[in-house]
């Protein structure tokens, strides 16, 4: 194996390092305008109520979009202008306003972090969570609701390296027992190739995995490959 550049610990040290910089200033001061007021929870109507500490148990429900609804999508993500991941997002955030009733809310979007070439190979866990804010009205339409959630992921991209902890310290998020803080849904999507891949000769495939704990009240994940998109909801 290549000698790797350096070790997860090396980043570590190196984030804490940024917090004195002014651009890590900015993107902290960019998060606290663009969550200031933000709800602390979105309220789903749940079949019962939650229990008084988080158990973190979870089952999943699997399904598949039809062809022809897929290839719809891409085709308004295009003439939209946006990713398919743009415009999937942008219809879960009208769901889940039809069924909470709230105007404004926020979503939770991980990222994989590692744009920076020291850390493209390294072992370790760099994914953070991106804040996603919707708000949404009675005058709206889709396309205005496809142009906000485009606007706001390109913006949180450009200010995703602060850690999704450090924002819950910089908004002084309210925390209970048996809710996850600020973010409590979190949509996913993945459109790296799942076939078998090849690694000094040996060939690995991907398994499904069977959730037994989720950290969140409701997770869903888009698989985009071989033009169909598969859904998988953990709850």
């Amino acid at each position: 194996l290549p000698t790797l550049r350096g070790a997860y610990l090396d980043y570590v040290g190196w984030e804490e390092g940024q917090h004195d910089d002014g651009s890590y200033r900015r993107r902290l001061e960019h998060w606290r305008q663009a969550l200031a007021g933000a709800p602390a929870t979105l309220r789903l109507p749940f079949d019962r109520a939650l229990p008084s500490h988080r158990t973190y148990a979870s089952e999943v429900h699997r399904f598949g979009i039809p062809r022809v609804i897929a290839q719809d999508l891409r085709i308004l993500s295009a003439t939209s202008n946006c990713s398919t991941y743009v415009t999937l997002l942008s219809a879960f955030s009208l769901l889940l306003h039809r069924y909470s009733g709230q105007r404004d809310f926020v979503i939770g979007s991980p990222v994989a972090n590692r744009e920076l070439d020291d850390v493209r190979d390294m072992m370790g866990y760099f994914t953070n969570i991106l804040p996603i804010r919707v708000r949404c009205d009675g005058s709206m339409t889709f396309l205005d609701l496809l142009g906000q959630v485009s606007r706001w992921i390109a913006a949180a991209q450009q200010h995703k390296a602060i850690p999704f902890t450090k924002l819950l310290e910089l908004l002084d998020v309210s925390r209970s027992a048996n809710r996850s803080p600020l973010v409590q849904t979190v949509f996913t999507f993945q459109n790296t190739p799942a076939d078998a891949a090849a690694f000094l000769n040996s060939h690995f495939s991907l398994l499904d995995r069977v959730a037994v704990e989720s950290q969140f009240e409701l997770t869903v994940e888009v698989q985009d490959e071989h033009d169909e998109l598969t859904v998988r909801i953990e709850y």
